[in-house]
């Protein structure tokens, strides 16, 4: 089962996306910054949903780290979560290679259907039900 990296330091929203993701994905949490990089440097994730304002190290120093880095998650896709709704901060994640944007609050149905369809792409035909093609 393909393993994601949720960056959130807000422990009811990470809680919630694991429970929505649960039936596809393994979840692995990280209540900041600092633990995500951690975490990120120890084993390659198939997808990262990660916070951008969070105390400490924030979202951005993260995307940073893994543009700097190309250690095992250099090409991991990464979906920004964020409540900051500018352009600016659009642009400023997508230019810092954030391959997705959502803002919160994010619908559920929405975020399983991305983080469904972009591993999907990623990880190519599915080899278990969960992605498998509906029946005629």
């Amino acid at each position: 089962m393909p393993i994601i990296l949720v960056v959130d330091d807000d422990a009811a929203i990470r809680a919630m996306y694991a429970r929505a993701l649960a039936h596809i994905v393994t979840v692995h949490e990280a209540g900041d910054g600092l633990a995500a990089l951690e975490m990120l440097a120890s084993r390659r994730y198939d997808m990262i949903l990660l916070d951008l304002h969070m105390p400490g190290i924030n979202g951005f120093t993260v995307l940073q780290a893994l543009n700097r880095d190309a250690g095992p998650n250099g090409h991991t896709a990464v979906c920004v979560v964020s409540a900051d709704t500018s352009q600016a901060t659009r642009l400023r994640a997508a230019r810092a290679h954030a391959c997705y944007f959502l803002t919160k609050p994010v619908r559920l149905s929405t975020l399983v259907a991305l983080v469904s369809d972009s591993l999907h792409k990623t990880l190519g035909p599915p080899s278990t039900p969960w992605l498998a093609p509906r029946a005629p």
